[in-house]
């Protein structure tokens, strides 16, 4: 016995034909949207970074500040090096002095 068929062959052809090309449809539209979200967070992560260097970047008073912080640290370092050695430059003399007038012997 034969089955009934409810539709004609040409009929079952352009409905399959027509399913392929809403996939197809669908399936560059999806890639469409991705693409789409992919770029939105790509320039999104890439002027969220920007924006944070250049945001925290010190303005120019905040490096000359730095640099004159810097300076004054150095010349201080210095002048207490120098301090140091004067110091010990004098206890050095009077060491030779009490040396060379005999108060200290060497054994």
């Amino acid at each position: 016995m034969n089955r009934p068929i409810l539709t004609e062959p040409g009929v079952s052809y352009f409905l399959k034909e027509t399913l392929k090309k809403c996939k197809i449809k669908k399936d560059v539209e999806m890639n469409n949207l991705m693409n789409l979200g992919l770029f939105i967070t790509f320039v999104t992560i890439t002027c969220s970074l920007l924006y944070y260097k250049f945001k925290t970047r010190p303005t120019e008073e905040d490096r000359e500040k730095v640099k004159r912080l810097k300076r004054e640290y150095f010349v201080n370092r210095v002048r207490q090096l120098e301090s140091k050695k004067a110091k010990y430059q004098a206890i050095k003399q009077g060491m030779m002095q009490e040396l060379l007038t005999g108060k200290t012997r060497l054994i």
